[in-house]
């Protein structure tokens, strides 16, 4: 453990009382508690004096005013703040106002500056991480520190970085910086102020959403947003404020160093190892703790333990898909299990009372998930007899979700999609009647009977479009008869499903098919001729268009084009158009005829083979196929990015300023 962390365990903990927000008295602090002892917690933090109170108010006001000539100005302000706080940082972490305004200040911050900060909680990070408002603040460093420590492992970051010109430090701040030991071993002491202790915390109301983050900044996965690691009350104040984490794609993972996964073994196992069945009972519906054992499901090593251990008990089991916190949990067990784990919770668990979890209030979010993890044609059959029947039932009594999870379990067992239709067809009864079949599309997108579809004027569902976008994968044979009753519409009616913000996702979902033939698809494109300019200054038709362009022809495409040149000056003065007119090059159209011709053919015969080794049989052209639309299918250009007015840096995500 670090030096720093040492000194500060031998010393005695001062006698504090709790902070209070701003504008608030601290009492006279003469109360007493127990048997006569002062009222005083021994693990408060420190109270901000009014003057300190003042100057961050008027700090956090020149921050949103945003007044800097240049990003020097910025470091030197930023600098000051620092200079300022200085010995004061717990007063500040531990303030209702206070604690908002430092974790603004973190998200401007250098890479030395937030090692710097980290390193002066040292010796207090139990405090800190247990406290109402200082556990926010810690999350948020938690958050920055991941990207520190990312760039020390790439050898980015140096020991001594510089944030402004070496003059304007005094001798103390650069002898301060110089013996900083790096962001890895500064987490590493933190975390080991903590053992021991994991268990207790878990349990914290405020600690528990620390962990949570630390777990994540540990293990390298893809750091969730706010709203999954933060309270309600913090996730909502800081998406009004603008200061809500931006999240790493899912799917990437961060570097770390290999101190962390011995960390984070360590920190699990101390999770873990020691509950009994009795604890895990209490935690799971504990509404802390539960939040936290969901994470370590995520972790490979963690849910190698944890799922045996709640799948063993089946009674267990069947009190925890019906409770309103346990089934939180319940859901990530069915997504982690094993193949053979989820085989047996199948058979004993879920098949014998599948219609009665089905209309259980919350219990039905499990069996989604459970739908989720099928992909057997036995077992799928198996779930089939019992919904069949019922399927009319579902869709209307507020179990639709139930639906769309087994017409989307059915897009990966084609053995299964002719049943799930035929009943599909029965539940909005356009069944048996060629006339009504042709309307079938419309009926199941606005999620109602025929009967109804005649006399109502609705809305388009989401369930019912989610539905039709899932058909839109099936095979060719099995989607035919939803894709010709789409096919069969009057363009108007086509056109108005185009602008519209749930309709326009089934369009695009037939145009984006891998499944469908590149005929079919024209065939849709070609309703849509006359009609492209309104579509490419439309929020979602320029998104249809997009998708249209992908799989036309040269033919097609030049038609296309042509509709668009011809109205460019307004079109370039469109939001949504001008992306549009970008993608499809239109100003090549116009000045190079030849060129822009020559560099179309090349991208649709890319993305022709490509889906020439999509139908190989064999499915050894999967791979093949994305390569080949990696080479060609995205316009120069890229894809349409909104822009956006460039905030500063407390107001944007935790990515730190690192100037060189």
């Amino acid at each position: 453990m670090l030096a720093r962390v040492q000194a500060k365990k031998s010393q005695p903990k001062p006698t504090v009382t709790r902070s209070i927000p701003f504008g608030e008295s601290t009492g006279t602090g003469t109360g007493t508690g127990t048997a006569g002892f002062p009222d005083v917690d021994p693990n408060a933090l420190p109270v901000a004096d009014n003057e300190l109170r003042e100057y961050f108010r008027h700090m956090e006001k020149l921050m949103e005013e945003q007044e800097f000539e240049t990003t020097d100005d910025m470091q030197l302000f930023i600098q000051n703040a620092y200079a300022e706080l200085k010995g004061k940082e717990l007063a500040i972490a531990g303030d209702f106002e206070g604690s908002r305004i430092l974790e603004k200040l973190l998200r401007g911050s250098s890479d030395i500056q937030v090692r710097s900060q980290a390193y002066r909680f040292a010796g207090d990070f139990r405090r800190l991480v247990t406290h109402q408002f200082a556990s926010h603040v810690v999350q948020t460093l938690l958050l920055l520190a991941a990207d520190v420590v990312e760039r020390e492992v790439d050898g980015e970051v140096a020991g001594f970085e510089k944030t402004m010109d070496e003059d304007d430090l005094d001798a103390e701040e650069i002898e301060w910086r110089n013996k900083l030991p790096s962001m890895e071993k500064i987490l590493v002491a933190l975390c080991g102020e903590c053992d021991g202790e994991w268990s207790r915390l878990l349990l914290d109301p405020y600690a528990s959403h620390v962990i949570r983050t630390l777990l994540n900044v540990l293990s390298g996965e893809s750091l969730a947003d706010d709203s999954s690691i933060r309270s309600k009350k913090s996730s909502k104040y800081n998406k009004n404020h603008n200061n809500a984490f931006v999240a790493k794609k899912p799917g990437v993972k961060r570097r770390t160093p290999e101190s962390f996964a011995a960390l984070l073994t360590s920190i699990v196992d101390s999770l873990t190892a020691n509950l009994q069945d009795a604890d895990l009972r209490i935690m799971a519906t504990h509404p802390v703790a539960n939040p936290v054992l969901q994470t370590l499901l995520e972790i490979p090593h963690a849910s190698t333990t944890l799922v045996p251990a709640f799948l063993k008990d089946g009674d267990f089991f069947k009190m925890l898909i019906e409770h309103q916190v346990g089934s939180h949990l319940a859901e990530k067990l069915v997504a982690k299990s094993s193949a053979m784990a989820f085989a047996g919770l199948f058979e004993t668990h879920i098949r014998p009372r599948f219609l009665e979890l089905c209309n259980h209030p919350l219990a039905n979010f499990v069996i989604q998930r459970v739908l989720d993890k099928v992909s057997d044609q036995t077992q799928l059959d198996a779930l089939l007899d019992i919904i069949e029947p019922e399927m009319e039932r579902m869709l209307f009594r507020s179990r639709a979700g139930i639906v769309v999870k087994t017409i989307e379990a059915c897009s990966r067992v084609p053995a299964c999609q002719k049943r799930v239709l035929k009943a599909l067809f029965a539940a909005v009864h356009t069944a048996g009647d060629d006339a009504k079949m042709k309307k079938c599309a419309s009926v199941i997108l606005l999620m109602t009977t025929y009967e109804k579809y005649e006399v109502l004027d609705l809305a388009p569902s989401l369930q019912g479009a989610l539905m039709l976008q899932h058909v839109a994968s099936f095979t060719p044979e099995n989607a035919k008869l939803c894709v010709e009753s789409i096919m069969a519409m009057e363009p108007e009616s086509l056109f108005k499903w185009a602008l519209d913000p749930i309709a326009s996702r089934v369009v695009e979902a037939i145009l984006a098919s891998h499944t469908l033939a590149l005929r079919t698809q024209r065939r849709l494109v070609r309703n849509f001729f006359g009609r492209f300019v309104e579509l490419s200054s439309d929020k979602y038709g320029s998104h249809l268009v997009d998708k249209c362009w992908a799989v036309s022809n040269m033919d097609m495409r030049e038609t296309i084009a042509q509709e668009l040149a011809d109205k460019m000056t307004s079109l370039a003065a469109n939001f949504h158009a001008k992306f549009i007119l970008r993608n499809c090059k239109v100003e090549l159209y116009k000045k190079r005829r030849d060129e822009w011709v020559e560099r179309q053919q090349a991208e649709i015969k890319r993305r022709e083979m490509a889906m020439e080794m999509r139908s190989a049989p064999g499915g050894g052209g999967v791979a093949a196929a994305a390569a080949a639309d990696d080479a060609g299918g995205v316009p120069e250009g890229g894809e349409k990015k909104k822009k956006k007015r460039k905030n500063p840096p407390w107001m944007r995500s935790t990515r730190c300023l690192h100037p060189n």
